[in-house]
């Protein structure tokens, strides 16, 4: 583990390597294949017509909540190095649902878009199963794509999956903080959020280091193209 650093503490950007590299994070092998992932989702994400603000928005929290999940699932066997491809995939289904509500104007008789209230709640009931559907038919393995299924609600998942879905669903969350804003005093945070990370084996401290890491890593994660 990381000695504990107060959140607010100011950090030297890593570079893009470090980040995605760092001694027993990220075997070589695994090194160069999430490279791959990452370059060729930030390009569908950030290049897709119609997407827009809300495609930014996703790239911003699959970043972060890769960041995260990687830290947490670093001492969590057997997937020390699916960490960073856990939390950056865990949408994924978002993207196939924005993809879809991008091309309902065309369908639409007025050529109106969709309410932002019917959006969420397309991405609400079906962001999940889809990203775990997508996941299974590249190849990922099923207990990968299981958590994917259940990022939402660890407790869902079978005894073989639930870690990464408990890492999963933890990055995915102090992502969340991190967009609203993490407090200064750890102590305000969340109850669900530090319930989680106890079930994880992090106290707050260690939730606010996590955190301090995700966003370190954000500046030069956002420079690859």
């Amino acid at each position: 583990m990381h000695d504990q650093v107060p959140f607010a503490r100011r950090r030297r950007v890593p570079s893009e390597v470090e980040c995605l590299s760092k001694s027993k994070r990220l075997e070589t092998r695994a090194w160069a294949s999430t490279l791959v992932v990452v370059v060729a989702l930030r390009s569908t994400l950030l290049r897709s017509p119609g997407l827009g603000e809300a495609a930014h928005r996703l790239w911003k929290h699959s970043l972060l909540a890769a960041s995260a999940t990687q830290e947490i699932a670093s001492e969590l066997p057997p997937w020390e190095t699916a960490g960073f491809l856990a939390g950056l995939l865990h949408d994924l289904g978002q993207l196939v649902v924005l993809g879809f509500v991008a091309e309902l104007p065309a369908w639409q008789e007025d050529g109106s878009d969709p309410s932002a209230e019917t959006v969420d709640k397309i991405l609400d009931a079906t962001h999940a199963p889809l990203g775990a559907m997508v996941l299974a038919s590249w190849g990922f393995p099923e207990a990968f794509c299981e958590a994917v299924l259940t990022h939402h609600d660890s407790s869902q998942a079978t005894e073989n999956t639930i870690s990464l879905a408990g890492a999963m669903e933890l990055g995915h969350r102090i992502a969340n903080q991190i967009e609203e804003g993490w407090p200064s005093d750890c102590g305000d945070l969340p109850e669900f959020l530090i319930s989680l990370g106890a079930r994880a084996g992090l106290d707050v401290d260690r939730l606010a280091d996590v955190a301090a890491e995700a966003e370190a890593n954000l500046e030069a994660l956002t420079k690859l193209s």
